[in-house]
């Protein structure tokens, strides 16, 4: 439904890049995702590259979502766990888009 990518200091992590997400779930419940690091430079290639080429915009795809473990070999925290995500999309026909309504 919608989306923001932004950079500020949020949930005591220092100055970062954010994506975050508003959508309906399948029961149609409002939810919403907050990414930041990898996961947003993932992001903006796939935005950058074959969605520009593909001429859609985030609002007109099905986004796929796919959580990629890592591991950590920075010292200190060797061993230790996280995810970054990777972006795969279909386009969404114009009737499956939820409609728009402004004020």
């Amino acid at each position: 439904m919608a989306y923001r990518i932004f950079s500020d200091d949020i949930l005591g992590m220092g100055r970062r890049k954010w994506a975050e997400f508003f959508f309906l779930n399948e029961e149609r419940m409002l939810c919403n995702l907050l990414l930041h690091g990898y996961s947003v430079q993932n992001l903006m290639q796939v935005m950058a590259g074959r969605m520009f080429y593909d001429n859609v915009k985030l609002t007109e795809v099905r986004l796929r979502i796919t959580p990629v473990q890592k591991e950590s070999k920075s010292p200190g925290v060797e061993g230790k766990k996280y995810h970054i995500a990777q972006f795969d999309y279909e386009p969404i026909t114009p009737e499956e888009a939820p409609p728009c309504r402004t004020r």
